[in-house]
């Protein structure tokens, strides 16, 4: 049995694969405050919806898989560790300068202060300095560096230290020696090494990734062992991976040292399994929306790759990660309702969460959320929703979006949820085309692939107003990210600052990338991938000299003679010119300032089950009908079918509401909608 469970801001949800291919999936509610009861919980909910005890369950487990939420929270939320940092003498105020000014809408001559992440009290210097070249210019005073970790302990009382020296990728002598002085010192106190969470030039951006390291290193890491601590109590054997930011799965070891690198890792399994998907459906060009409880993520695969972003900006701090191009906004079920000083609705970005939750689920809330609005909508069935294992109530739902939202606007219950609604469908469509339109690609060339609980219900919608005409809601959509983690590999990205212009000879590059090669495949081997089973892609950080700023190209693996460079060339122009304009690169001297790998695990395709066509005739899958809500005819008397006898290859036509046991697809007039040999249901715009 495979196993991948994502934790979400209110569900947890989890999915096995057996050996045979068979796919089993449910979900509990998540914990905060302690993550790991969620997917404990998670756990027992699959062993009895298998029919099996939760020992026999943990018995079969060969390959756990993980998506935390828990760094995405601490900086969302700017509840991290109080972190100490430790840089160069002279360098104390690096972090309060950063890149000048900050971006402030109304008026660009103001600047306006980052989050103070890393109080003032808390940054020591230490007597060292090393050179461009890693030479040691000025020796660590060691003493002065334990004076000044015992001051950050004992009398700031930080909870983690960063320590950050410049051009420590170089040589990073004095902050390894550091790193013994702490644990000499403080055995149990976390701490994280520049020169091991981002071995790159630009200090500033190196500084912040490493005190972000360590901001959510605290909280990840109790996340961490108190999962390691409850699997095996259960009787679970088999290593723990968790998903990572870049893409692809990590060990928990390597997590604990880089929890940085678990940021955004439930959406970006969520891409993965997209990727996997659109391999299946012939489908290169897929926009993907992942609505759940708390957020809507939405992303692009073009030519059947992810988008990626380099020195990603997380909580307005420039940072060195590389990360999967997601697009999050405040937009899920457990989204709030309410009413602006301006006497304006709004919705979101706050949530609910799973505790107290929305009203409807009688567990202390009472603020209306987007849950609430489409049970009161007839979008969702009070006596089946999570297949009827979770009662909501309607009443509960009713009343919150009264006294809360229609009584200030000073309209009736319906038409206030009918503006929630829309504003809700608003903001994720404006999401959408900052992954589209902004970028370039114009969103009626794509299919959308819509999973998440709350996804289905609200997709339609936002394709009529982008143009989209094909939608794919994924079997199991509502754990679909879960089954993304399963589809994925184990990958490395390593990155080395390396300065190569074209008057330098081209053999050396190739020694950097083969150097990086050997490093990978020593860091894989304690894991039991070796050489023959991982794949590596080299990349280079270009731009012209003089630039100040750079693009990542894709470098042919292998010798790197003439010929190769001069394509690289043309492929680095290219891009430049697609970015700026036709005829706007500067045709001087090209510059690589970093060699990027990418290692990569081979491993087997995962098998999908397709099944023969047995369509079933409408009337075989009816199962009522209730008053509900649909764009743009109103509340209307809608047909409800039962999406458990549709098999494949039946055939409806919309308006109609399709209820799955963990999620609701509602279908719209002008959509009709088949279901496929894999069990997805594929919408499509009758207009197409």
């Amino acid at each position: 049995m495979k196993i991948g469970i994502d934790i979400g801001g209110t569900f947890t949800d989890i999915v096995a694969v057996d050996d045979r291919g068979a796919i089993t999936a449910t979900k509990a509610f998540s914990t905060p405050g302690d993550f790991s009861r969620g997917v404990m919980d998670s756990l027992a909910a699959l062993a009895t919806k298998m029919q099996m005890t939760l020992p026999e369950l943990a018995s079969s487990i060969t390959e756990f898989v993980n998506g935390s939420t828990v760094a995405t929270n601490s900086l969302a939320e700017w509840r991290g560790a109080k972190v100490g940092l430790l840089t160069t003498e002279g360098f104390k105020d690096l972090l309060r300068i950063a890149r000048s000014a900050r971006i402030n809408d109304f008026d660009l001559h103001h600047q306006r202060p980052l989050p103070e992440v890393v109080a003032q009290t808390c940054i020591r210097t230490v007597p060292e300095r090393i050179d461009r070249n890693g030479s040691i210019v000025f020796p660590l005073d060691e003493n002065e560096a334990k004076k000044a970790i015992r001051e950050l302990v004992e009398r700031e009382h930080v909870e983690s230290i960063a320590v950050v020296f410049l051009w420590s990728f170089r040589n990073s002598e004095h902050e390894r020696r550091v790193g013994e002085l702490i644990r000499e010192l403080y055995p149990t106190l976390h701490y994280s090494l520049s020169h091991q969470i981002h071995p790159v030039w630009r200090e500033f951006e190196r500084m912040v990734t490493t005190i972000f390291n360590s901001y959510v290193g605290v909280s990840v890491v109790r996340y961490l062992d108190g999962l390691e601590r409850n699997l095996s109590g259960v009787g679970i054997q088999c290593s723990i991976d968790m998903m990572q930011c870049g893409g692809g799965r990590t060990r928990i070891s390597a997590a604990k040292v880089r929890p940085v690198e678990l940021l955004q890792s439930g959406p970006v399994a969520g891409a993965i399994g997209s990727v996997h998907l659109g391999k299946l459906l012939d489908r290169k060009n897929l926009i993907l929306g992942d609505m759940g409880g708390t957020s809507f993520d939405t992303a692009v695969v073009v030519n059947g790759d992810i988008k990626k972003r380099s020195r990603v900006m997380v909580g307005g701090f420039l940072t060195g990660l590389t990360m999967v191009d997601v697009v999050s906004i405040g937009a899920g079920g457990g989204s709030i309702a309410w009413i602006d000083q301006r006497n304006m609705p709004r919705v979101g970005p706050q949530s609910a969460g799973a505790r107290p939750g929305p009203a409807c689920y009688n567990r202390g809330g009472t603020e209306p959320t987007v849950t609430d609005v489409s049970l009161t909508l007839g979008h969702l069935n009070p006596d089946y929703f999570l297949g009827g294992r979770v009662p909501i109530y309607p009443e509960l739902a009713s009343r919150a979006i009264e006294d809360k939202f229609a009584k200030p606007l000073k309209v009736g219950v319906e038409e206030a949820a009918i503006g929630a609604r829309q504003l809700i469908t608003a903001s994720m469509s404006s999401a959408v085309r900052s992954v589209t339109i902004e970028q370039g690609y114009d969103p009626r060339n794509f299919s959308m692939v819509s999973y998440g609980g709350m996804g289905p219900l609200f997709v339609a919608d936002i394709c009529e107003d982008l143009g989209i005409t094909e939608i794919v809601v994924p079997a199991a959509s509502a754990t679909f990210s879960a089954h993304g983690l399963l589809v994925s590999e184990h990958e490395r990205n390593y990155v080395r600052t390396f300065r190569w212009t074209e008057r330098d000879p081209e053999e050396v590059l190739s020694g950097v990338f083969e150097s990086m090669e050997r490093q990978a495949i020593e860091e894989f081997a304690p894991v039991g991938i070796h050489e023959g089973q991982l794949s590596f892609h080299w990349e280079a950080d270009i731009r012209f000299e003089g630039q100040f700023f750079e693009f990542s190209i894709p470098v042919p693996r292998g010798t790197l003679d003439h010929s190769a460079i001069q394509s690289v060339r043309k492929a680095f122009i290219a891009m430049y010119e697609e970015r700026y304009g036709s005829e706007t690169a500067w045709k001087g001297q090209m510059e690589i300032v970093n060699c990027r790998l990418r290692a990569r695990e081979i491993r087997p395709a995962v098998q999908s089950t397709r099944f023969p066509e047995a369509p079933s005739r409408p009337a075989e899958c009816l199962k009522g009908s209730r008053r509900a809500f649909v764009s743009p005819d109103g509340m209307i008397e809608l047909p409800i079918y039962d999406g458990t006898r549709c098999g494949p290859g039946t055939a409806l036509e919309g308006p109609a509401i399709i209820e799955e046991e963990m999620t609701t697809i509602l279908v719209p007039p002008h959509f009709s909608v088949k279901r496929d040999s894999l069990m997805n249901y594929v919408l499509t715009s009758r207009g197409a």
